[in-house]
């Protein structure tokens, strides 16, 4: 495997399945809103999606120094969720700071995928399941920005609520991001 060159690693890359990137992220999305706020909860919440995003950059064959990176920030985030728990509300910012990240890697990914789908000669089944994982994984994005904006302002990010939990930006994401309304 040592004397194959980008080009091979590509062609591989286009026929790796993705259905289970679909699979993982339809449970995370099922799994996440669940967590409590706590210490445990948001860093099972940062690790699962996180995770669900660096095998869905390794599936769709995203170039090495990518998947390093995307790992690297996976742990800081990790890491930066326990320590922003331990340390209490003076370090808010490290809460911000991992919030930032997991969107950013959340932004990349579903690009990464598509980017990907695109190079594929052929359009299957498994190509469309690649799409409705990146599209799930906007969705994420979008609850994961709602949750950072809350973070870094003042005001409330509902009106009718003053607290909302992960649970409420998700469904406010996919909400919006499907357009189904807000008739509830």
């Amino acid at each position: 495997m040592a004397d194959m060159t980008e080009a091979d690693l590509d062609q591989r890359a286009l026929h790796r399945p993705l259905a289970p990137v679909l699979w993982l992220t339809i449970l995370v999305v099922a799994v996440t809103p669940f967590l409590t706020d706590g210490t445990l909860g948001r860093t099972t919440s940062v690790v699962l999606v996180g995770g669900t995003a660096l095998v869905a950059l390794s599936r769709s064959g995203a170039r090495r120094s990518l998947l390093r990176a995307s790992e690297l920030a996976v742990g800081a985030m990790a890491l930066m969720s326990i320590l922003a728990r331990e340390l209490g509300t003076a370090q808010d910012w490290l809460s911000s700071l991992s919030l930032g990240l997991l969107s950013a890697l959340l932004l990349i990914t579903p690009l990464v995928v598509v980017l990907r789908l695109g190079a594929r000669p052929r359009i299957t089944l498994d190509s469309l399941a690649g799409l409705l994982a990146a599209y799930m994984q906007f969705g994420l994005f979008f609850s994961v920005l709602y949750r950072l904006v809350s973070w870094v302002t003042d005001d409330p990010f509902f009106a009718e609520q003053a607290s909302a939990n992960a649970m409420d930006y998700q469904f406010f994401s996919f909400v919006t991001l499907t357009t189904l309304g807000y008739g509830n």
